[in-house]
């Protein structure tokens, strides 16, 4: 008897669409995330590409593996960890001690979060990201189909591991974006809209999170040999 495995593989690619789809931004944000099947062109996937320093097959699984295993969220983490050892009423002055704004922004957002987060903090961006990426390099030949799935497979998996529904990753996906976003300015600029959108992939009915259950059963396909997923 041959097991028909295509509805299991649609389950799984729509999950991953909606883990993506917290990590869009922009006016066509909630339509891209409500119709899956638009078509990524391949010039805008190498843009974005690009953006991440992905340019061959080896950039591509170099960025690929480090969000997997480090990400984002190993600054966030080891910025609050930093925090911990002060005492409250000192934890504002090590982003006085610096000058940089960057930076000095990314300590003010790690201790605006600070106990506010899951144990696996900001993560999810790192998560999210992953799978948006590994769908443009397939796309243009940077990995190979099986490499896509497994490694959208491995962040998934981390993902439910670590949160318990999709309004805790949403929320780690905001907190990421807000640690990224570079300065105070730029979180004037976008940042409402992005909880906006978000707040919206939560709650709207023709959002994918109504029809994708956040434990969904994940599998991924044999490793290849040589490879890193």
């Amino acid at each position: 008897m041959m097991i028909n495995i295509h509805p299991a593989a649609r389950r799984v690619d729509r999950y991953f669409h909606t883990m993506g789809s917290f990590c869009y931004a922009g006016k066509f944000a909630y339509y891209s995330a409500v119709n899956r099947r638009l078509r990524i062109s391949s010039s805008h996937a190498r843009r974005m590409l690009k953006e991440w320093s992905i340019e061959d097959k080896e950039s591509m699984t170099k960025v690929i593996r480090w969000l997997l295993d480090e990400g984002r969220r190993s600054e966030f983490d080891r910025i609050q960890h930093q925090l911990r050892f002060l005492e409250p009423e000192k934890r504002h002055q090590l982003a006085d001690s610096t000058r940089d704004p960057e930076t000095k922004h990314k300590i003010n957002i790690a201790h605006r979060y600070l106990n506010r987060l899951p144990a696996g903090t900001v993560a999810a961006i790192d998560y999210g990201f992953c799978v948006i990426l590994c769908q443009y390099g397939e796309r243009v030949g940077f990995m190979e189909r099986v490499d896509s799935l497994n490694a959208r497979a491995e962040a998934a998996t981390k993902a439910q591991s670590t949160y318990a529904n999709w309004a805790e990753y949403a929320a780690a996906c905001l907190a990421g974006i807000h640690f990224i976003s570079g300065s105070e300015e730029n979180i004037q600029k976008g940042l409402e809209e992005q909880r906006t959108y978000i707040t919206k992939l939560l709650v709207s009915d023709q959002s994918p999170v109504q029809s994708v259950d956040w434990n969904t059963q994940l599998f991924g396909l044999k490793k290849r040999e040589g490879s890193a997923f």
